[in-house]
Parts: C-alpha cells; sequence; structure tokens
C-alpha cells in the first residue's frame, strides 16, 4: 500500500528482481537509484559504467533518460577497476560489511563486500558493477 492505494501483488522473486515502481524497490530490498540514458536501446550508461543485459522493463525506445536500481550486489569490488568510490558508511554483517559508497557524480551506491576487505571511512576503493536484471524508471 501506498499513498492509500493498493499496489500489485506478485511473488517475491519479481517484488525483488522486477519491482514496479522505486517504492516498491525500497520496500522490498536495499538499493539506490543512479540517473541513467540509454542510446539506441542497447546499453545502460550510469556513473557506475556501462551496463549491459536483460532490462526491466523492456524499453524499445532509441533513448531513455531516467534512473536505474543498483542493488547492493551489483556492485562488486574490486581495486583494479578504473571506477573509484569514496567510503562514506560502513556497517558489519558478520561474514560482510556493507559500505555506502560515494561515486566521482556524488551519487551513493552500497556494496555488500567479504568483511576481510576491510576499508575505512574516507578510503577511496575501486569498484565495478556486476548488474544481472536492469530495472530502469523513465523519469
Amino acid at each position: 500500500m501506498q499513498s492509500g492505494k493498493i499496489l500489485p501483488w506478485d511473488s517475491s522473486y519479481n517484488l525483488y528482481h522486477k519491482p514496479i515502481s522505486p517504492f516498491v524497490a525500497g520496500f522490498i530490498g536495499e538499493g539506490r537509484l543512479l540517473q541513467a540514458s540509454m542510446e539506441d536501446g542497447c546499453a545502460v550508461h550510469t556513473a557506475l559504467g556501462c551496463l549491459s543485459g536483460e532490462f526491466t522493463p523492456k524499453y524499445k525506445a532509441k533513448e531513455f533518460k531516467g534512473k536505474v536500481l543498483i542493488r547492493p550486489e551489483d556492485v562488486i569490488h574490486d581495486d583494479t577497476s578504473q571506477v573509484k568510490a569514496r567510503v562514506m558508511r560502513r556497517s558489519f554483517r558478520g561474514p560482510n560489511i556493507m559500505y555506502e559508497l560515494q561515486l566521482a557524480s556524488e551519487e551513493i551506491v552500497q556494496a555488500l563486500v567479504p568483511s576481510y576487505c576491510e576499508h575505512e571511512v574516507g578510503e577511496s576503493i575501486g569498484i565495478r558493477s556486476d548488474v544481472h536484471h536492469i530495472i530502469l524508471f523513465a523519469e
């Protein structure tokens, strides 16, 4: 339910991987929305890099401007990556640490990283995307 309206119901898998709105995406899991654009309907360009794969929903337009949902499991710690992010916050979760990271665009993403990869707040680390479900929301 959002603002007095009942939202469509679906399987937990679809609610997580194919949410119908940013509200549903936030309600059923963690993640951040990044500015995104698509040219020629083939790849989504973001501050995290270029994403390609299965798009939800399917956009047939040659151009798209809006937002893309990036979940913590979509961001991989990789010190060899060209993309760098600054650690803003960290939360120890046993085998993992949830990092809140600021990109060069000043947008924030989250990354769930094995706890043996410990980084301090303010430190710059390398990251890359590994997005399997590209969830787009038009502006």
